[in-house]
């Protein structure tokens, strides 16, 4: 069994791939001279080849059915969600987002969700507690500690705070792809860790 971080894949979404720069748009050709969709065909196209990809990425490294995948938000915009979650290899715990209300609609389909969550992974440098919710804090449970703080959101946008065990873990932040403990581990350990509030030196 293997464990996966993600967020913010928001499958069936054309308007994504503008506002989050992803690799589906011929801005030549595919929109307006005010940067919209030229038609509902083509952005209906362009979302259903950004599908294809997230499913075949996520399928290609979330190989077994016991795979734990933490879902940290934005799941998908349409009209079925469990059309999506039919495809998507593993157990698949949901993190609510600000987008979620086809997720919503299929919420007894996931392993577990939750607004917040804190769960005990086994990384390469050991066990640690991580906090995951869908929006950055700047503190957490145990953030004093060594704990990781893991979230979504903002497609990376937000600066990776190099004092702070906590990262964007959104599908924008690595080609489209859902992040390992390894691919975690090996970004956390580029970090040196000071806390900011009054738990500083404790």
């Amino acid at each position: 069994m293997s464990t996966y971080f993600t967020a913010d894949p928001h499958l069936g979404h054309a308007n994504i791939i503008l506002y989050a720069n992803r690799p589906f748009v011929d801005r030549n050709r595919d929109l307006d001279e005010r940067g919209r969709w030229i038609s509902r065909k083509i952005a209906r196209q362009r979302a259903n080849e950004m599908d294809e990809t997230i499913i075949t990425n996520w399928n290609s490294i979330v190989r077994r059915p016991d795979d734990d995948v933490f879902l940290l938000g934005d799941f998908a915009f349409c009209e079925d969600a469990n059309v999506y979650l039919k495809r998507l290899n593993g157990r698949i715990h949901w993190i609510h987002g600000n987008h979620d209300k086809a997720a919503w609609a299929v919420h007894h389909k996931f392993a577990s969700h939750s607004p917040l969550m804190e769960v005990k992974v086994n990384f390469p440098s050991g066990n640690r507690l991580v906090v995951l919710c869908h929006y950055a804090m700047r503190v957490w449970n145990k953030s004093h500690w060594g704990s990781y703080h893991l979230y979504g959101h903002s497609h990376g946008s937000l600066d990776d705070l190099q004092d702070s065990l906590s990262m964007d873990c959104g599908m924008d932040c690595n080609n489209l792809f859902p992040f390992s403990v390894e691919q975690i581990d090996a970004h956390m350990s580029t970090k040196t860790l000071r806390p900011i509030d009054h738990h500083r030196g404790k």
